[in-house]
């Protein structure tokens, strides 16, 4: 069964992306709170920079907001036929902050799915991702080595 630990996926992703429990600035200067959760038409009319958010409404956005990176891990994970836990979380981590890990790694996905896990590797290190974000693209190195 190809489900992703929600609670691991939450905890992984607090830790990457931030869990701030007020309005801040992103590096856009774009307002945003919780874990990465940029804040949207109504939130923006009701919240403004420096508001303290609730436990409750930073584990609603997150359900939210992960909800399409969940189903796309899962759905990948499917196609790959991998069904180790942890790399389900890095996996919908890794489409939470691409957007679409499979469509962002057309050469490395590929290469997933043959089962030629040095060579996915290879094409991850190789990559901008790599260069922008090294500790993310080396979750997905680190979970790919646990294969």
């Amino acid at each position: 069964m190809y489900k992703v630990d929600l609670k691991a996926l939450e905890g992984l992703l607090a830790k990457r992306e931030g869990k701030v429990m007020q309005v801040y600035a992103d590096h856009l200067g774009k307002l945003t709170a919780g874990i990465g959760h940029l804040l949207t038409g109504t939130e923006l009319k009701s919240l403004k920079l420096g508001d303290a958010v609730t436990e409750k409404q930073v584990s609603d956005w997150f359900a939210k907001d992960c909800q399409k990176a969940v189903k796309k891990a899962e759905e990948q994970a499917a196609e790959l036929g991998i069904h180790h836990s942890w790399f389900m979380v890095v996996l919908a981590s890794a489409n939470f902050q691409l957007g679409d890990f499979k469509a962002v790694f057309t050469g490395s996905y590929p290469l997933l799915k043959a089962g030629d896990f040095r060579g996915a590797i290879s094409g991850i290190q190789a990559s901008k991702w790599m260069k922008q974000t090294p500790v993310r693209a080396t979750d997905m190195i680190d979970a790919i080595r646990m294969l």
